[in-house]
């Protein structure tokens, strides 16, 4: 499976189990429980950075403050053919050339 396609097919599976539940940043959710409790934008990038590792792409995790002590994180995944940030739900692609 070609990186887009890949990268379409995580964030497919992440929206048939979404639920989005504000957890302790100081643990770290096995896929079950975030299956069954939910988790918030921290917990959703570790998935996604869990499995495009896996794949063998290339992630860097991207944390913006938002106000005091309170952060929104996402993660942007790569590879030879172009880059995708990975939102919770939303996907979005970016081509090389």
């Amino acid at each position: 499976m070609e990186f887009f396609e890949t990268a379409r097919c995580i964030n497919s599976y992440v929206k048939s189990i979404y639920k989005y539940n504000t957890t302790d940043d100081s643990i770290n959710l096995s896929l079950e429980e975030l299956i069954q409790k939910g988790g918030d934008c921290r917990d959703w990038s570790n998935f996604y950075e869990t499995a495009f590792n896996r794949f063998g792409y290339n992630t860097q995790r991207v944390r913006l403050h938002v106000e005091d002590n309170v952060y929104h994180v996402f993660v942007v995944a790569s590879n030879d053919e172009g880059y995708v940030f990975v939102d919770q739900t939303k996907i979005f692609e970016f081509r090389y050339g």
